[in-house]
Order: structure tokens, then C-alpha cells, then sequence
């Protein structure tokens, strides 16, 4: 659950990210895809590609990323449709936790990755330095999953996003699910 519990002075969110949220059409290709064997999907309208995992954020951090949204929301405008580059196991072949749909790092979405860390840092949240890999998580693997193909079928259509927003992952009885705190569209 996204909310903290009743005792606390303040509400926060754990498990919080910013994300770009795929449009309709880049869902429905997505989740058409042959699947791989022992894997979870991600449910079609969790879809997203993710700019900064965040973590537990409190209720002012929550509001401050919120009023960012809309200058990152000028930047996000700026995306092209985003080239596939393919499937991949992370974080290993051999030890797979998660398939993902890869694309290319355009430079518009390289200065967005820039700037949202911007915004972290004056938040007074922490900033991943790990270089950013631009994906859609497609499914995750159940814990103890041994080597993968990570290419059940070729990854040919480009991926268009319509929104940004702060989300928080969720559970739910079917696997993780993600509920949205704030989000601007895009078109």
C-alpha cells in the first residue's frame, strides 16, 4: 500500500519513481509480444519506463516532485519515438529478475534523466549513479529463475510515451501493481 500507516505524523509513499507512460498503441504492442516461459507480465496499464527509481518519499517531497512535473513535462515534449534496441535479462542472462524492452537513449531524453536528477537532489532524495538504460520492464522472474532467452521474437516497434508522473508501487494479489500520485500528459 502506498499510504503509511495511521500513527504516522506524515504520510509517504514507498517504493515511489517518476516514469514516462507509454502511449495506447506502444501498451497494446508490448503486451501482444510472445512471452517468455516462467515469468509474471506486467499488467498492460503499469507499463512505463522508468527515469529515477526515488524510494519512500514523504509528503512534502511527494509535493514538490509533483509541482516539477510540469517543467519536466516541457522537456519530456521534446522525446522522439524511442528506437528498440531489443530484449534483455537483468540484472544477469543467468540470473534473470526482470525482461525488458530496450531503446535507445535519445539526447532529449538524456537531458529529461539529467534534469529529474536536478529535481532529486533538491528534494533532498537520493540520485541513482548507475548510467541510465532506457526500458519498459516486460515481466519479472520468479526468484530462484535460471538462464533466460531473452528473444522469443524481434523487438521492431518504436516506443512512443504521452505522459509523465510520480507512481508507487503497489501490492496487489496478482503481482505488483502501480498507483499514480501525480502525472502531466504530454500531447
Amino acid at each position: 500500500m502506498c499510504a503509511a500507516a495511521e500513527d504516522s505524523l506524515v504520510d509517504t509513499w514507498p517504493r515511489s519513481f517518476l516514469a514516462l507512460s507509454p502511449d495506447a498503441r506502444t501498451r497494446r504492442h508490448l503486451a501482444s509480444l510472445p512471452s517468455l516461459d516462467g515469468v509474471q507480465r506486467t499488467h498492460i496499464d503499469d507499463l512505463h519506463l522508468t527515469l529515477a527509481f526515488i524510494g519512500a518519499i514523504s509528503h512534502a517531497q511527494r509535493q514538490m516532485l509533483a509541482d516539477a512535473l510540469p517543467t519536466l513535462a516541457t522537456l519530456a515534449k521534446q522525446i522522439p519515438q524511442l528506437g528498440p534496441t531489443g530484449f534483455e535479462t537483468w540484472p544477469l542472462p543467468e540470473k534473470p529478475r526482470v525482461w525488458v524492452a530496450a531503446y535507445a537513449l535519445p539526447d532529449a531524453l538524456r537531458q529529461l534523466v539529467a534534469q529529474v536528477h536536478a529535481v532529486l537532489t533538491d528534494a533532498g532524495l537520493p540520485v541513482d549513479g548507475r548510467p541510465f538504460r532506457p526500458h519498459i520492464t516486460l515481466a519479472r522472474f520468479a526468484r530462484g529463475a535460471v538462464a533466460a532467452d531473452a528473444s522469443p521474437a524481434p523487438l521492431e516497434h518504436p516506443a512512443q510515451v504521452e505522459a509523465i508522473g510520480l507512481y508507487c508501487r503497489t501490492a496487489a494479489r496478482d503481482g505488483p501493481r502501480y498507483m499514480t500520485l501525480a502525472s502531466v500528459p504530454l500531447r
